[in-house]
C-alpha cells in the first residue's frame, strides 16, 4: 500500500504535527542566560562610547578625542603649575 495517497498523507500529516508541536515547546530566546545578555550590551556600551567614530567630535573615538584634549591642554598651559 505504499502508492496510495492516504497512506502518505496519513505519515506526512502526524510528522508535521510532531515537528510543529516540538518547534512551539522552544524558548524563542537569542541568549541563554541574564549574565549573557549583560555581558553583550556592557561590550556594545564600551565600543559605541570609547572606540566608534562620533561626527561630534570631528569623527574621532571619545577615547581618542580624550587624548588629544588632555595633550592640547597640557601643551596650551605649558605645563606649568598655577601659582
Amino acid at each position: 500500500m505504499t502508492g496510495l495517497k492516504w497512506s502518505r498523507s496519513t505519515s506526512s500529516s502526524a510528522s508535521s504535527r510532531r515537528t510543529e508541536h516540538t518547534v512551539h515547546q522552544r524558548p524563542k530566546y537569542a541568549f541563554n542566560s541574564i549574565e549573557q545578555v549583560q555581558a553583550i550590551a556592557d561590550d556594545w556600551l564600551i565600543q559605541y562610547n570609547e572606540y566608534r567614530p562620533h561626527d561630534s567630535l570631528g569623527g574621532v573615538p571619545p577615547k581618542q578625542f580624550m587624548l588629544r584634549l588632555i595633550t592640547t591642554t597640557a601643551a596650551d598651559s605649558g605645563n606649568q603649575l598655577p601659582a
